[in-house]
């Protein structure tokens, strides 16, 4: 993900800016602190986006083909858990749960233990779906810039 772009304030720049450096010159665990120099940092918010997702496509792919003895399956479906599916797209578990917290992968719920499960299947559609989508939304940004 691209770096966020940092507004920095510095407190004295703020309306309670006084009342801010009063309040934290009454704690003790400051009282060594330069608090002239207190700023306060946002981050632009960043929207979420898979970098490759054709890799992660591809890798889920391979894993499932290399491997397809493995992994359970149901009903002629294949169900694998969270720790599994990262592992098969080589993504870390924190970044697979950006994108679910995205929507650009969901979870379904197994009817024998409630935890959160992945249908393989589901899952490549998902990702092909977020590609369709990204894509076009490239499209439509380069005909604009254009216009």
């Amino acid at each position: 993900m691209p770096r966020p772009k940092l507004l920095r304030i510095k407190i004295d720049d703020l309306p309670f800016g006084a009342s801010l450096k009063s309040g934290l010159g009454r704690m003790k665990e400051l009282a060594d602190f330069d608090l002239d120099s207190v700023e306060l940092v946002i981050r632009t918010k960043s929207k979420p986006y898979i970098a490759d997702v054709e890799r992660a496509i591809s890798n889920l792919r391979h894993y499932t083909e290399a491997s397809k003895h493995l992994i359970p399956t149901f009903e002629g479906e294949q169900f694998i858990s969270k720790k599994l599916l990262a592992r098969m797209m080589r993504v870390s578990r924190p970044t697979l749960d950006r994108w679910i917290t995205a929507g650009f992968v969901t979870p379904g719920r197994s009817h024998l233990t409630g935890e959160p499960n992945f249908s393989i299947r589901e899952v490549e559609e998902q990702l092909r779906a977020y590609q369709h989508a990204s894509s076009e939304s490239r499209l439509q940004s380069q005909t604009k810039k254009n216009i």
